[in-house]
């Protein structure tokens, strides 16, 4: 089985890019180590199974990562940047073999101020 575990952060933490846009190498894998931390990318290993075979034997794997992007203000700029290194990295000359990695980006909020949000919020005190 093939990991691109260090490959990726390493691709991720090279970037001075988004380094810059993350205000320092805030990539992570799995977990960051502080919690309020913002903006900060953590990633993790979906599925990873053997994708080509000759001779018995696999010589290649499909890996498919997400990559979250952790943020208290717009996440657009940071995650622009994640999918051009993507797609970079998707499709680098310098690789042997090439490397294919789908990347997914999730987002979820709940606008403050809105009718939906005070609901949530009511029912999150419920709860409480």
């Amino acid at each position: 089985m093939i990991t691109m575990k260090s490959t990726i952060k390493t691709t991720l933490t090279s970037d001075t890019t988004l380094t810059k846009a993350l205000g320092g190498p805030r990539v992570y894998a799995v977990s960051a180590p502080d919690a309020d931390e913002y903006p900060r990318i953590t990633f993790f290993e979906i599925t990873n199974f053997d994708a080509n075979y000759a001779d018995d034997a696999a010589y290649s794997s499909r890996i498919l990562y997400q990559v979250d992007i952790w943020s208290k203000s717009n996440p657009d700029p940071i995650a622009v940047e994640v999918d051009r290194i993507d797609r970079n990295l998707s499709a680098s000359p310098e690789q042997a073999e090439p490397i294919c990695l789908k990347t997914i980006h999730r987002f979820t909020t709940v606008p403050c101020g809105t009718e939906y949000s005070r609901r949530c919020d009511a029912k999150w005190q419920e709860y409480r």
